[in-house]
């Protein structure tokens, strides 16, 4: 009686395994369990129709962001500004694909060209021998002209031989020829050799065959074009400078010059104003590198915005 009632409770459990097994491989192959509705069934799974759709990327990150190149102005010693413009421009993380220089201009873009680091070129150019345009005496102290010659052992020191196919970055500068009375674009291949010929201008420098040309704006800006930037920018920080009446005639034609030139070239103009200094003041170096930085932070910004940087 007793292995009757175990032979029957083995079956029954049989039969419920069997059972559970069924349903699982009904399940499992997609079909409905008795009395189980398709939506039951079908349980979290989503059709096509209510997969939403992906989210369309905001408008500024759909912009191709532009090559973007820098003419740096003239300006003598205004030109530290154009350093602290260049921090400003790495600071919020704007690449500069190429640069090119006028004046005094052309020396800070040449060291910014070399090593592609703003902070190096504040270094180098902190450096600037200026006794070369101190003049000494027993009777008398004041500004001469130097002689580019007076500057050499600076350019080395700052240059080391580099030639410009080397830079971190392309680079162009222009200068006047006095010989043919043309404008033209340095080739020479060395930094320090370029810088010789677009950097002397008056008041600063003597010069004698080459000498600086402040309105060659467009001519830089079509070597860098040349060289693939897509967009050139313009840093002046001449023309928001105000000049008065009885200033050096110097610089009132520098000034002048620098105002009334069109830009046919340019795709947009950056203005550094510069209250107070002096374009022959070179001891206040660090002071308008900063100042150059703190003043372009704003046109920077609508540079990152525009370009999507």
């Amino acid at each position: 009686m007793a292995t009757r009632n175990i032979f029957y409770w083995l079956i029954v459990v049989n039969v419920i395994i069997l059972s559970v097994g069924c349903e699982s491989l009904r399940v499992r192959h997609g079909d409905s369990p008795p009395g189980a509705t398709q939506e039951q069934n079908e349980g979290p799974i989503e059709s096509e129709e209510m997969t939403p759709a992906p989210a369309e990327p905001p408008a500024f990150l759909k912009k191709r962001q532009p090559r973007l190149g820098f003419v740096l102005s003239a300006g003598g010693a205004l030109a530290y500004a154009h350093i602290g413009f260049l921090q400003e421009l790495e600071s919020q993380k704007i690449p500069v694909h190429s640069v090119g220089g006028l004046g005094w201009g052309a020396l800070v873009a040449a060291s910014y060209s070399r090593e592609g680091k703003a902070h190096g070129v504040e270094w180098k150019l902190l450096k600037f021998p200026t006794e070369a345009f101190e003049k000494r005496g027993f009777f008398s102290s004041g500004r001469k002209m130097a002689e580019i010659s007076d500057v050499e052992p600076f350019l080395k020191s700052t240059f080391t031989g580099q030639s410009v196919d080397k830079g971190a970055i392309p680079f162009a500068c222009a200068y006047a020829d006095l010989q043919s009375l043309r404008t033209r674009l340095s080739t020479l291949s060395l930094f320090e050799d370029r810088v010789k010929q677009c950097w002397p201008y008056p008041p600063h420098f003597q010069i004698h065959k080459v000498a600086a040309q402040p309105t060659a704006v467009d001519l830089v800006a079509q070597s860098l074009r040349a060289q693939g930037a897509e967009k050139v920018i313009y840093v002046d920080v001449i023309t928001a400078n105000s000049v008065k009446l009885g200033e050096d005639k110097i610089t009132q034609l520098l000034w002048l010059q620098n105002k009334s030139q069109s830009f046919q070239k340019i795709d947009e103009i950056i203005q550094i104003a510069l209250p107070n200094q002096d374009m022959g003041g070179f001891l206040a170096g660090r002071s308008l590198i900063r100042m150059g930085q703190l003043k372009s932070k704003n046109r920077v910004r609508e540079l990152s915005q525009k370009y999507a940087y």
